[in-house]
């Protein structure tokens, strides 16, 4: 494996063990990706396919238990999340590791599909345009950008948005606190001592209709909608995207 440098992200605030243990769970809009991928393989068995912010695997280890042969470039920032993928590959040896943060991801590939689950809220509002700019120019025409992540109630200005997340936040306490989950509250706690940071911390949560202007932006058109929400940690509602590029 190539020299990795000394940049972190989800390992700087969380045990990653813990992390993977935490996110293990197959959530519905894991699953519809899954599905879409297997449909289009079975036309296409030389699909061209990246996951961006693969973190810990827990997605791409439940899409090549499904499809065992594929071959997938997964990118990921963090290095030490490098080193755990790097299990992964000592079983399905065809994947390549990138250590490479999404929106700075160039690539002379031309992919069918891009798959992000539940990391787009990682990428900082500054570079957000960016990151759909790279996402234009890496998929194939036709091709398929498909996205899960949580997103906030809708706002129109940052501070109504921190007001949002601030309630969201300390309802999840709340009813971690009320359950008496201490596993869930310890992630509750972790998690507000990252998003109320000054630089937020790496935990950049919007609304999907600021979401949905940056996909019309970038000139990609928004094809499939769902509302995918079936644990509520906190105040938020999980979405499933199809997204094309014609």
């Amino acid at each position: 494996m190539v020299k990795l440098k000394d940049e972190f992200q989800i390992s700087e605030h969380y045990s990653l063990k813990e992390y993977d243990d935490y996110m293990e769970y197959k959530p519905l809009e894991q699953r519809l990706i899954v599905d879409f991928i297997v449909d289009e393989f079975q036309e296409n068995n030389k699909l061209k396919i990246a996951e961006f912010a693969a973190g810990t695997g827990r997605f791409t280890k439940f899409l090549l238990s499904v499809l065992p042969e594929l071959k997938i470039t997964l990118v990921e920032p963090d290095k030490n999340c490098c080193l755990w993928l790097n299990k992964i590959k000592k079983k399905y040896k065809q994947i390549e590791i990138v250590q490479s943060y999404a929106e700075k991801f160039t690539s002379r590939t031309k992919f069918d599909i891009i798959v992000m689950t539940t990391a787009f809220h990682h990428i900082p509002f500054k570079n957000k345009d960016k990151f759909f700019e790279q996402i234009k120019k890496l998929l194939k025409k036709g091709g398929m950008f498909l996205l899960s992540d949580e997103f906030i109630d809708e706002y129109k200005t940052m501070k109504e948005r921190n007001m949002v997340l601030r309630k969201s936040t300390d309802l999840w306490i709340k009813e971690a606190k009320r359950d008496k989950d201490e596993k869930e509250l310890k992630m509750a706690l972790d998690m507000e001592k990252v998003m109320f940071r000054k630089d937020f911390g790496g935990e950049y949560f919007i609304c999907p209709s600021k979401f949905e202007s940056y996909v019309r932006k970038a000139g990609l058109k928004i094809k499939g909608k769902i509302n995918v929400t079936n644990e509520i940690p906190f105040v938020t509602e999980c979405y499933f995207y199809l997204i094309m590029k014609y």
